[in-house]
C-alpha cells in the first residue's frame, strides 16, 4: 500500500466520522426540540 492511498483511506474514514457525527448531533437537536414543543403544548392546557 502506498503512502498516498493511506493518506485517502484515512481521509474518507475522517470523512464518515464526521458525517456521523453531524447526523447523530442533527437527531439528538430534534428530539430536543420536539420535547420543548411537547412540554410548551402541555403547559398551556
Amino acid at each position: 500500500m502506498s503512502l498516498r492511498n493511506l493518506f485517502t483511506s484515512l481521509n474518507n474514514v475522517k470523512k464518515d466520522f464526521y458525517t456521523n457525527i453531524c447526523t447523530y448531533n442533527n437527531i439528538i437537536a430534534f428530539i430536543s426540540i420536539k420535547v420543548k414543543l411537547d412540554k410548551n403544548l402541555t403547559n398551556k392546557y
